[in-house]
């Protein structure tokens, strides 16, 4: 599929204005210069107009502004890093926005030299903070099952999230704390919360895990630790410093995915389950990712998988995703035998806030 520079110019709009609202001026900034600069015969569009997928599947805004910011990392002498908090720059509400355009525009002039080689790559961002909301889906999984349980993570990237009980978490209302996981971890999470905390108490064991990703990153490679540090917003530090501290845990530990696509992992992976084992399939933000084809077909998987369950070996489908591109992502979780689906909460898209129902009874 390709794209007019006018549809690319109103996806990178489009996008600028949902980094404002997430805490990004940076990235609005930036994309608005490019918006402004994505007009026909930029030579620069050419390696976007061909991305696979929809403006919104292919994540061209994602691509490019994860582009800009790992040739700020790799080269933080050049004038744009001086606006990236990643590199110890400053983005001011009051910037030289003539200034600011000219750094982007110098950058774009060597494009050749980088942004084709960084967006052929579909974007993988390994947010850490979403582990509480996993965490606390998988509270109200332990309280219904009451054993330990298969953990399969599809999308997992460079599988971060699968140490998510190598974290500490705390989770606050004005009424009421509770707190679960290791208190001297590197990494800490205290998003917002409101509604009711989740049941700390609950036995959360993963007998086993696993995961898979259509093109894992192995966190030893440097280079691979780079790439997930670039796709994090160059003037939100706590983002970065917090993704960081995960992969110094994460390299330590076997969390690599497997290669393969979620749909070909799961029809290996869901019929191998002991008949006595429960399991809990999981996924964050990576659904908009896919093909209609390919949600469709790991649904029906699930779904058969779930209608041959008995009381012994329940089956869970947890997963925090938005309804649309202009929602906020939701968490649900559904339930084997029966089936029943309940939403549970919703979430920050990058995991900074909650708002928790939990699955109640």
């Amino acid at each position: 599929m390709s794209f007019s520079a006018s549809e690319i110019a109103d996806a990178l709009r489009q996008q600028a204005a949902y980094c404002k609202g997430l805490g990004s001026p940076l990235n609005a900034g930036l994309l608005e210069v490019l918006a402004e600069e994505a007009v026909p015969g930029a030579e620069w569009l050419h390696d976007l107009e061909t991305i696979e997928g929809g403006l919104m599947e292919g994540a061209i805004s994602i691509r490019v502004m994860g582009a800009f910011h790992r040739r700020v990392l790799d080269f933080p002498e050049i004038p744009l890093a001086g606006y990236y908090a990643s590199v110890g720059g400053r983005f001011e509400s009051d910037y030289d926005a003539a200034r600011f355009e000219e750094s982007v525009r110098s950058l774009l002039s060597e494009h050749a030299a980088f942004l084709p080689q960084f967006i052929r790559h579909p974007p993988q961002t390994n947010e850490v903070a979403r582990a509480a909301g996993l965490v606390a889906g998988l509270l109200e999984v332990a309280r219904l099952f009451g054993r330990p349980f298969r953990l399969l993570e599809i999308g997992a990237s460079g599988g971060l999230n699968q140490a998510f009980d190598q974290y500490g978490y705390r989770f606050e209302t004005p009424s009421r704390a509770a707190t679960w996981g290791s208190l001297e971890s590197s990494v800490q999470l205290a998003p917002g919360w409101q509604g009711g905390t989740p049941v700390v108490s609950a036995p959360l064991e993963v007998s086993e895990r696993g995961a898979c990703d259509i093109a894992p990153l192995d966190i030893r490679d440097e280079a691979v630790r780079r790439r997930l540090e670039a796709y994090i917003w160059g003037d939100q530090l706590e983002r970065l410093n917090r993704l960081r501290g995960a992969m110094e845990i994460g390299r330590h530990l076997d969390v690599l995915p497997d290669s393969a696509g979620a749909a070909e992992w799961l029809a290996e992976k869901l019929p191998a389950r002991s008949e006595a084992e429960p399991c809990v399939v999981f996924h964050s933000i990576m659904w908009q990712y896919m093909s209609a084809n390919d949600q469709a077909e790991i649904a029906r998987m699930i779904e058969s998988a779930g209608r041959k369950t008995q009381t012994g070996n329940p089956l869970a489908w947890l997963r925090i995703e938005p309804p649309s591109p202009v929602e906020l992502p939701e968490v649900r979780l559904r339930i084997w035998p029966g089936g029943e689906e309940r939403l549970v909460g919703h979430a920050h898209p990058h995991g900074l806030s909650y708002r928790w129902q939990g699955w109640g009874g």
